[in-house]
This record gives C-alpha cells, sequence and structure tokens, in this order.
C-alpha cells in the first residue's frame, strides 16, 4: 500500500515539474492532435464528387469553339502549352477517315480565276502571257482566251515554284521567261511548260553579272539579246547566249546607285523592245520611261513621264500605263490617252492586230473583252 501511494506521489510530482518547465502557451502534443481534413467554414460548399472518367466538359464560345481558357495552363511557358486532349480512355485508338481540301493546294487549281495578275506578254502567235503575283503562276492563253498552259500551283510560294512573278516574255525560239522578283531570278521554259533552267542556279542574290537583287522585268530583241531588269541593284543587264546559256555583255546603268539622269535608274521593272531593238525600261521610282539604244555603249534618253507597264507594236508605238489609263504614243514620244479604266493596271500588251490587253491588279483579272480595244 505504502509502495503505491510512493508511485502516485511522484507521478504528480513529474507532471507538475512538467507542466512548469513548458513555455507559455504551448499544450501537450495530444492538445495539437487534429482530425483531417479539417472542417470547412460555413460559406465553402463541400467539393463535388470526383469525375466518374478521364473526360472533361468544357464551355464553348458561341460559334461553336472551344475557347483556349478551358483548358489548364501551368508553368512558366503556359501561353505556350499544349492542350490536354481528353479523347476518351487510355488506350483507346484512332484512324484516319478523311481530308478537307487538296494538299498543297491553297485553293482550285483554276485558270478562270487569277491572283494579281502583273506581267503581259503577247507572242507572234497572238498567245498571250500572264503572270501573278500572288497566284505565282504563269498562264497562257490564245487569242479567244482559252487556257492552253499553267505552270506551279496557285498561291504556292516557296523555292521549288515562284514568289512574286511580275514579267513574262518569249525569246527567238519560242521558250517562255518569267521573272521571279521574290527569288531574284529568271527561269526558262519551252513552249509545252518543261522547266530548262534557272538562272542564276544557287538561288543567291548578288551584284556581280550572274545574279541580281530582284527582278523587275525581261524582254528579247531581234538580235539574240536578252534584258533583265535588275531592280534594287538600279540597273539593266544585258546578256547574249552559248549553248543556251546566258552570257554577260553589258550593264546599263550604275550597280547599286540610284539616280534620275540619264546614266541611272531608280528602281527599274517592266521592260519592252521595238523592231530597232532600242530597249524601254519603266523606270519607276524617277516616275518615267527611259529608252536606250547601242552604239558602241548603251546611251538612255527620257521617252515619257509614265511609271508602270509597257509595251510596243510592230509600227514601233508604245503603250503605257499611268494612274489606272493607258496611253499611246508614237515612236516621236507624242501621247494620248486611249483607256481610262479607274482602277489599278500593272501591265499592258498588244497583239498583232493592235487589240490591246491590260491585267487589272487589284481586281484580280485580266480583261479579254472589257480592257481588250479593237483599233479605231
Amino acid at each position: 500500500m505504502k509502495a503505491r501511494s510512493f508511485v502516485l506521489f511522484v507521478f504528480v510530482v513529474a507532471f507538475a515539474l512538467l507542466t512548469t518547465l513548458m513555455p507559455s502557451g504551448t499544450q501537450p502534443a495530444a492538445a495539437q492532435r487534429t482530425t483531417y481534413p479539417p472542417p470547412r467554414p460555413p460559406h465553402h460548399p463541400p467539393p463535388p464528387p470526383p469525375p466518374a472518367s478521364t473526360t472533361r466538359t468544357v464551355g464553348r464560345d458561341s460559334d461553336g469553339s472551344i475557347p483556349p481558357s478551358a483548358f489548364p495552363q501551368t508553368g512558366t511557358n503556359a501561353s505556350r502549352s499544349r492542350p490536354r486532349s481528353g479523347l476518351g480512355q487510355p488506350g483507346l485508338s484512332f484512324r484516319y477517315v478523311q481530308t478537307f481540301g487538296v494538299t498543297g493546294e491553297p485553293y482550285p487549281q483554276d485558270a478562270n480565276h487569277l491572283n494579281y495578275p502583273t506581267g503581259l506578254f503577247v507572242d507572234n502567235n497572238n498567245n498571250v502571257y500572264v503572270v501573278e503575283d500572288c497566284g505565282n503562276r504563269m498562264l497562257r492563253y490564245d487569242s479567244a482566251g482559252a487556257n492552253t498552259l499553267a505552270v506551279k500551283t496557285a498561291g504556292v510560294c516557296g523555292f521549288w515554284g515562284y514568289c512574286g512573278l511580275v514579267d513574262v516574255a518569249t525569246d527567238g525560239s519560242g521558250n517562255t521567261w518569267v521573272a521571279d522578283y521574290g527569288h531574284s531570278r529568271i527561269i526558262q521554259y519551252d513552249s509545252s511548260g518543261t522547266l530548262l533552267q534557272t538562272f542564276p542556279t544557287d538561288g543567291a542574290q548578288g551584284t556581280d553579272n550572274t545574279h541580281f537583287r530582284n527582278v523587275g522585268g525581261i524582254a528579247f530583241d531581234g538580235i539574240g539579246r536578252m534584258f533583265v531588269s535588275d531592280t534594287s541593284n538600279h540597273r539593266i543587264q544585258v546578256y547574249t547566249f552559248s549553248g543556251g546559256v546566258p552570257v554577260y555583255s553589258a550593264t546599263i546603268g550604275v550597280t547599286g546607285v540610284s539616280g534620275n539622269d540619264n546614266s541611272h535608274f531608280n528602281m527599274p521593272g517592266h521592260l519592252a523592245v521595238d523592231s530597232s531593238n532600242r530597249l524601254y525600261v519603266v523606270d519607276s521610282a524617277n516616275l518615267r520611261i527611259q529608252r536606250c539604244s547601242f552604239s558602241g555603249t548603251w546611251t538612255c534618253s527620257l521617252f515619257a513621264r509614265v511609271s508602270n507597264g509597257i509595251a510596243v507594236d510592230g509600227s514601233n508605238n508604245v503603250y503605257v500605263l499611268a494612274s489606272g489609263t493607258v496611253g499611246k504614243c508614237d515612236p516621236s514620244g507624242n501621247c494620248v490617252l486611249l483607256i481610262n479604266a479607274g482602277t489599278t493596271l500593272s501591265d499592258v500588251a498588244v497583239d498583232s492586230a493592235g487589240n490591246i490587253y491590260v491585267s487589272e491588279y487589284t481586281n484580280r483579272t485580266l480583261k479579254f473583252h472589257i480592257r481588250r480595244t479593237q483599233p479605231s
């Protein structure tokens, strides 16, 4: 009995000492114990039960699409993170069903519609050639307006295609050349549309005699010379041919130097040649046409104050564009108004019967009837 009383006494004393030594406000471990989860304040409703599957139901916009906010965004690159698909239970497989559209074609290959037509040319057989700036194609039509050739894929810009065509012409052998402004090159095709060559071949820009900086025009004279508007180099490059390959002959203008005198150009564009092998240059940024002739060296002089497309007929009359109008100039440079189109015109051409063709850039059309005029 005395032993049990002594043990009880020791327990009471130990408890009293423990209580005295603990810091103020500290409770025994048993007093800190809480239950989990902790009780929620009254204004927080209990959480919903977990979903039965991994599929998420999200709200949609008025057009039926799922807004980006419906997907969780986490981490420092949340704005670029991919949404979780939530396409059924794990292990679900899918199979290909259908493709809408035509792979690699942004719109139908329709030769009856043009996408910003730019350069025009009429050959000796009165075939009409047109190139598209945004459509990136070269097309050929007969004199009745029927399409007989289409080269490249409509609307596709790339090194193996075109990228911003601005001019087209045929050489003395009936081959077609296009000026690819965006790729700073010219490309030759035979009459069936088969690729013959690309010049330069490396796809690079440059200021040497085998490279260009944006090709803005191309033309051929009656003795086999080829003229190329090297637009951003402010010069016209002249070539002859050896074995079908262009060989540098001369430069008209000063490479890399713009100016408004008769020795310089400022962003030259479309070109034309008359029956006397005189070259006409649309000197775009100078708002003028220069006529250049060769007599040992090339010399140029002012022909007219216009700044767009150009064509020459068999009588050496020159057809020019200015502010939505078409003018006709005699060989002396006396000009009269022929057509007031009221739209943005990019080039003009004329056939052997005197019919005039113009490309309307903003209307994306080539007019064979309204803009084709019969000679009076």
